[in-house]
């Protein structure tokens, strides 16, 4: 019985328990009758099945059954479940797969010779066939191209092995269509083209007609590859032949130009499989599992534990410990080894009947007169005929006689007949037999499995099973299993297996840390990222030895990498994986029921994090208990990209809307966050406008460094292609003001050049859009920034353009921060009188300024700065106690407001007119603070000038140490913001030191 709510398979209860009454998953109740198509738990009164549709009582509809036959026609197995588990169908993602084209070559010939209807009879024989090959390595036929054949490995199912898995399929349609032309008399071949790499997966087409299909330069390259490889031959390119080269042999050929490609590709030739076992095992596959090896080793040498798991994620080293087991028993025990493939036919009895092979040392599979050989021995080993034909059903065609048994009975017979086959051998010399990759066991498999575990292994044999982390239920609780799990390396063991597979002496901090995050220690991962930092050219030989780029630190994750996470992502179920892309939006660390909103799940969640714990995709987070967190980056990485943009903007929208509602937009990292989403999805004119709301606030606490973060993430939303031709933006206010308040803040970093960028843009913006307000706080912004550069002439340019453009203005807040500007300009070029008479307008028109209307200025507007400028004026006026009153009030203001920006120009003023009056103690004291609010702020411009004044006060006391290390500091930071007028004063104040030095050693 499965569940007519969400498909999950109801266990059996032992004998004497009471019946489940609800799904253990999602919680409906459990009617007691069941669906004749689909098994589903029905309570009897239903006029048509919930789960799979069927109708009853006397309706004349068509049965889900019938549609599901219909289908596996068309897709394989896993790519059917996967359409049927979903309710909208198979939605759009973005993939990492393998497309083959597969071209006919005598079919033109064949069709000027035999009629049409003969022709379409013996194409759809040799379709048949190839259609077969592709389901049976889980490939999806995406279309026949007239006598070609397009098929896709990935989509929408990946696997860790897809390259692997295209060309082992096109070896065998090779085979295939030579026995099929021998069997018709025709001469027809394939022309085959393979190549792997990124596209887009879904249905393509509109509510008329869908196609599911693939798109992208992967799909392109691969036809040209099929158009260049003529008959009989299979091309590959880089990405699939580095994937598949320890499975099959490859022929290198030149790099051949290809339509459509600027420079050529190279391409290799796949011959044949390779045999198991021809790829030597290294010391350094054990790199990181001595201790394991050593564990393995004593339960199997001398007569330990007889049946020994060995379990842990793909990539783990499962089978590198099993190989180093095989090769350390080898001189003392006979050893076998069969494992579940992954893909291609997996028959009933395959594990026992290879292992029974190994041993009788008879290939089974190749023939009539094998299979005979292999009976006969069997017999001389005291098996019945009977026994015998079970043992070997799975390699004949003719089926054993078991009308006189039952399944069970079946099922038990064979497995005692297996076990009497070990004892016997094991008589003459200690047997070890491997059973590997366990988590690709069919149901039949799985239940002899169960049953030799029941029966129990003879003496003498060892029997090693290996599997994936969800495998290891097949051994769960059975106290004679001696389990091994296998967990990832830790940093050391990474750094120390890459420095082996590179025979490095050392390894950079960074580069070991940039790998052990990206593959969060598993052995396999390790070595895909450094084969493709390898074809990257970032791991390099040089005289016989490797040598490694400093930008493998920086380096994007390569896509083979991230086919294997993506791999694993498909083997969950549908609602594990939907709430496995909703926490990629979320991030880490993450609530389970946030990401179970934002998912739209209904059903507990407590079903999907154990599967997703148990499979360490997410593990408890380290800090917060409460929450969690992906095990490394790249399964967040990877699960986000797998989704397209559509769906990507949906579940941002649901994380921003649920945001609004649940957290305190008052604080500015939670209305960041808010606006971050909302921007990202769906709905940028809001996010925009709450983007630029909490850069407001991050600058009214100091946090210039992430409001700037914030304002060039809102100009990329408002105005995604730039700013050529000015064209019209989705968010106009937000876009100005960004612009505006960005080019301020660079500039006050000191980044003089990305400042000027913003606000030339600001300004060419107002006067394309006749915006007057944008375009005299541009014209003021760019006025400031030359005075900062101490570019006076280009200053009073723009002052006098913004006098213009503000003639007449009755935006009192504006026209104070404009008399601001001149007073700064008037100071600047020794102009007391003229500053003092704008910094008294400027006053009056601050007082006039709208309350209300500050905290929306593009620019704080500071009492405080005015009265700064009015000190600097009255100083230079010689009218010293009325300077140092304005000085002590803009102190106070700024103090009042928390303005530190405004707070650090007070201080520094006062402590030159304390330096004035030879009063060094309180200058000192007065320069510290100031450097602390420039610092806070942000300020480089500011800061550097700081410095340059605590220099030349420690010059005038005297204390030349002290004053070299300011000098120093301040040169350091003019140097990196290319400040040409700090560096011309510090030249200045570098020969006054050089005089004072000279003249302590003449008094010396």
């Amino acid at each position: 019985m499965i569940c007519a709510q969400c498909g999950t398979r109801i266990p059996q209860q032992a004998p004497g328990s009471p019946p489940l009454t609800a799904c253990p998953r999602c919680t409906l109740p459990l009617g007691r009758k069941e669906c004749p198509d689909c098994s589903a738990g029905l309570f009897g009164h239903e006029r048509f099945c919930p789960f799979c549709g069927n109708c009853f009582k006397g309706f004349t509809i068509l049965s889900r059954t019938k549609y599901v036959r219909m289908l596996e026609r068309y897709l394989p197995e896993r790519s059917l479940e996967r359409l049927l588990a979903s309710d909208t169908g198979i939605i759009s993602e973005r993939r990492y797969a393998s497309v083959m084209f597969a071209d006919v070559s005598g079919f033109t010939s064949m069709s000027e010779d035999m009629p049409a209807e003969q022709v379409a009879e013996t194409m759809n024989g040799v379709f048949e066939g190839m259609v077969a090959v592709v389901h049976r390595y889980d490939g999806t036929v995406d279309k026949f191209i007239g006598d070609a054949v397009m098929a896709v490995f990935g989509a929408p199912v990946g696997h860790d092995n897809d390259p692997e898995r295209a060309v082992c399929a096109a070896l065998e349609m090779m085979s295939f269509v030579r026995e099929h032309s021998d069997r018709i008399g025709r001469r027809l071949s394939l022309a085959i083209g393979i190549n792997a790499g990124p596209l887009v997966a879904g249905s393509i087409g509109g509510h008329g007609r869908l196609n599911y299909s693939v798109l992208g330069d992967t799909v392109n390259v691969a036809q040209r590859l099929e158009a260049a490889a003529g008959a009989g031959r299979i091309l590959v390119t880089r990405e699939v032949w580095q994937r598949a080269k320890d499975v099959v042999r490859f022929k290198t050929l030149a790099p051949i130009k290809v339509k459509g490609k600027r420079n050529p590709i190279d391409v290799w030739e796949a011959r044949e499989r390779r045999p198991r076992g021809e790829t030597e095992v290294r010391e350094g596959r054990l790199i990181g599992r001595r201790a394991e090896f050593d564990q393995l080793r004593k339960l199997v040498i001398p007569r330990g534990a007889q049946l020994v798991a060995l379990s842990g994620e793909a990539g783990v080293g499962r089978t590198a410990l099993v190989e180093r087991l095989q090769q350390a028993v080898r001189s003392g025990m006979q050893a076998t080894y069969a494992a579940c493939p992954s893909y291609g036919a997996q028959t009933d009895a395959g594990l026992l009947a290879e292992t029974v092979g190994q041993l009788l040392r008879v290939r089974i599979s190749q023939g009539v007169g094998a299979l005979k050989d292999g009976k006969n021995k069997l017999v001389e080993l005291g098996l019945s005929e009977q026994e015998a034909s079970l043992l070997l059903a799975s390699a004949s065609r003719e089926k054993p006689d078991t009308a006189s048994l039952d399944y069970q009975a079946t099922l038990r017979a064979t497995c005692a007949a297996f076990l009497r086959v070990l004892a016997a051998c094991a008589a003459r010399q200690p047997l070890l037999v491997v059973f590997e990759d366990l988590h690709w066991a069919n149901p039949t498999v799985q239940a002899q499995l169960s049953t030799l575990l029941e029966l129990g292994v003879p003496a003498g044999v060892t029997m090693v099973w290996t599997a994936r982390s969800e495998g290891a239920t097949l051994w769960a609780g059975r106290p004679e299993v001696a389990h091994l799990k296998l967990e990832p390396l830790g940093a050391e063991n990474t750094r120390a297996l890459v420095t082996d597979r590179l025979r490095l002496a050392v390894l950079d901090e960074r580069i070991a840390a940039r790998i052990h995050a990206t593959t969060h220690g598993n052995p396999r991962m390790v070595d895909e990222l450094v084969h493709a930092f390898i074809d990257q050219g970032l791991i390099f030989r040089s005289r016989n030895r490797w040598l490694v780029s400093p930008k493998v630190a920086e380096a994007d994750s390569p896509p083979g990498l991230d086919a294997l996470i993506a791999a694993r992502i498909d083997e969950l179920d549908a609602d594990t994986r939907r709430f496995l892309k909703a926490a990629a939006v979320v991030g880490s660390p993450f609530d389970a029921e946030l990401v179970r909103r934002v998912a739209g799940l209904q059903l507990d969640v407590e079903w999907v994090l154990s599967n997703l714990l148990d499979r360490r995709i997410v593990v408890p987070d380290e800090e917060r208990g409460s929450l969690l967190r992906f095990a490394h980056e790249g399964w967040q990485r990877v699960a986000s990209e797998m989704m397209v943009s559509r769906e990507r903007r949906l579940l941002h929208v649901r994380l921003g809307g649920d945001l609004q509602e649940t957290t305190d937009l008052k604080n500015p990292r939670s209305l960041q966050r808010v606006a971050f989403h909302l921007a990202e999805g769906a709905d940028p004119d809001k996010g925009a406008a709450l983007l630029l709301k909490a850069a407001r606030r991050l600058v009214e606490v100091h946090q210039v460094d992430n409001a700037v973060d914030l304002l060039e993430k809102l100009i990329t939303i408002a105005a995604p292609r730039g700013y050529a031709g000015y064209e019209l933006s989705r968010c106009e206010t937000e876009l100005d003001e960004a612009l505006y308040r960005l080019g301020m803040l660079l500039q006050r970093k000191g980044l003089f050049a990305e400042a000027e960028d913003k606000l030339q843009w600001a300004y060419g913006r107002a006067r394309h859009f006749f915006n007057g307000d944008l375009r005299v706080w541009s014209l003021l912004g760019l006025a400031e920034l030359n005075l900062s550069r101490g570019r006076a002439d280009e200053a009073r340019k723009f002052l006098e353009l913004a006098a213009v453009d503000s003639e007449g203005m009755r935006d009192a807040a504006l026209l104070a921060v404009s008399l601001l500007e001149r007073a700064r300009l008037f100071n600047r070029e020794g102009k007391p009188d003229s500053a003092l008479e704008a910094c008294e307008k400027g006053l009056e028109a601050e007082q006039r300024a709208d309350p209300e209307l500050r905290a929306t200025l593009p620019q704080p507007l500071s009492r405080a700065l005015i009265l700064i400028e009015k000190g600097h004026a009255l100083h230079q006026l010689g009218r010293t106690p009325e300077a140092n009153s304005a000085f002590f009030d803009a102190h106070k203001l700024a103090a009042q407001l928390n303005d530190l920006s405004a707070r650090g120009h007070a201080v520094a003023a006062m402590a030159k007119m304390a330096m004035a009056n030879s009063d060094f103690g309180r200058a000192a004291e007065l320069s510290a603070e100031g450097l602390r609010c420039f610092r806070a702020v942000g300020d480089r411009v500011a800061e550097g000038r700081c410095m340059h004044n605590i220099a030349l006060m420690e010059t005038a006391r005297g204390n030349l140490p002290r004053a070299t290390e300011a000098l120093q500091q301040a040169e350091r930071i003019f140097t990196e913001i290319a400040h040409r007028e700090g560096l011309a004063l510090l030249d200045q104040l570098r020969q006054k030191l050089t005089a004072r030095r000279t003249a302590q050693g003449l008094r010396g």
